[in-house]
């Protein structure tokens, strides 16, 4: 009695130790994923000197609608970006400028619950020497320990910021 009581003492130990060892992993992965992901979509808000945040595209087989969002669109599909997660909300800080803030789910649409693919806060910064209007893109990408059966245990954001940009 003694010895099978150690026995299943220490096939716990050892299904933890896995566990937590296939969590570590998943997040890691999910981690560089989320970040290469938000540095492909920095790249190209900045190569398209900003983004339309009222913008809408349809994502079946091809994208039909703004480039910017179809690139990125496009991006999310060819890294295998499924991660979900909620858009942040941002006041004004009594600047009286308005920060907007858009989230997208994996098709284009836009989405205002939990089920965002990724987040675009479009913050005004000034103006420049020309009267334009500057502006700096705030991306938001999810990732966190997805487990197969669980699913998605702990969530966390990666963040990236663009250069002050003209849109």
């Amino acid at each position: 009695m003694k010895e099978s009581v150690g026995g299943i003492s220490l096939t716990m130990i050892v299904i933890t130790l896995i566990l937590l060892f296939a969590g570590i992993m998943s997040m890691t992965i999910s981690r560089s994923n989320a970040i290469a992901v938000k540095d492909k979509v920095m790249r190209i808000v900045e190569e398209y000197d900003g983004f339309d945040i009222n913008t809408d595209a349809k994502y079946e087989e091809e994208c039909e609608g703004d480039d910017a969002l179809c690139d990125i669109l496009e991006t999310l599909n060819s890294y295998s970006y499924r991660q979900t997660g909620t858009c942040p909300s941002y006041d004004n800080n009594n600047t009286g400028q308005k920060i907007e803030v858009a989230g997208f789910k994996r098709n284009g649409s836009q989405t205002s619950g939990n089920d965002a693919a990724f987040c675009i806060v479009k913050t005004p910064v000034g103006t420049s020497n020309s009267d334009r209007q500057l502006y700096y893109y705030k991306i938001i990408m999810f990732y966190g320990i997805d487990i197969p059966v669980i699913k998605t245990v702990l969530n966390f954001t990666a963040t990236g910021e663009t250069k002050m940009l003209n849109y």
